[in-house]
């Protein structure tokens, strides 16, 4: 269960509706179309949970401080959708297979 949010709760605001759970922080389009490529450090003091969304293309993601996507060995995220992953402190995500939109939730 490496990278996954655990104990996750919905937040209910005073007047019984949902709660955001997070605000949008920065975030980065990576274009992995012809060949994996990184996203710039997320997060260097802190670890973080991202979305990333798949834009463009079915991908491969690959999660690290020098990561390299390849379909062999990297969790797929098909085009259109998107998840929500921990990251520890200094962590880049690697993309290939098409564009994947990362944001930085605070």
């Amino acid at each position: 269960m490496n990278n996954q949010i655990e104990n996750f709760a919905q937040a209910w605001d005073a007047n019984g509706e949902p709660a955001p759970i997070a605000g949008w922080g920065t975030a980065q389009n990576v274009d992995g179309s012809a060949a994996s490529a990184q996203s710039t450090v997320i997060d260097a003091t802190a670890p973080c949970v991202v979305r990333i969304a798949a834009v463009s293309g079915n991908l491969y993601i690959k999660i690290g401080t020098n990561p390299t996507a390849a379909a062999d060995d990297s969790t797929y995220l098909p085009a259109l959708a998107f998840d929500h992953v921990k990251l520890a402190t200094g962590d880049k995500i690697a993309v290939l297979g098409g564009v994947a939109n990362i944001t930085k939730c605070c």
